[in-house]
């Protein structure tokens, strides 16, 4: 597996934060929420088979963005990484 460089990381991040320059707060809430309420219905379904959550569930996503799945689950202990969470921070409050 080739090693990813320095500057093909931050080639990466770049593009990401391009991508979300194009959002505000409220459309992103607006346009990605509903997609994700959905999404998070449909892991919780599907992740009945292996498992139950609980509040005492720990969950974690990593490259979460701004808005995203985690957000929607029902119930747990919800952590989320991303390696531009400062970036969004700012940029969406």
């Amino acid at each position: 597996m080739p090693k990813t460089t320095s500057k093909r990381w931050e080639i990466a991040q770049d593009s990401e934060k391009e991508y979300w320059e194009g959002f505000t707060k409220e459309n992103l809430l607006k346009e990605e929420a509903e997609r994700h309420k959905q999404k998070a219905k449909a892991l919780e379904k599907e992740w009945k088979k292996y498992i139950t959550l609980n509040k005492n569930s720990k969950i974690l996503q990593v490259g979460c963005g701004p808005e995203d799945v985690i957000n929607y689950l029902s119930s747990g202990k919800k952590y989320a990484i991303d390696p531009l969470a400062e970036f969004y921070k700012k940029k969406f409050d």
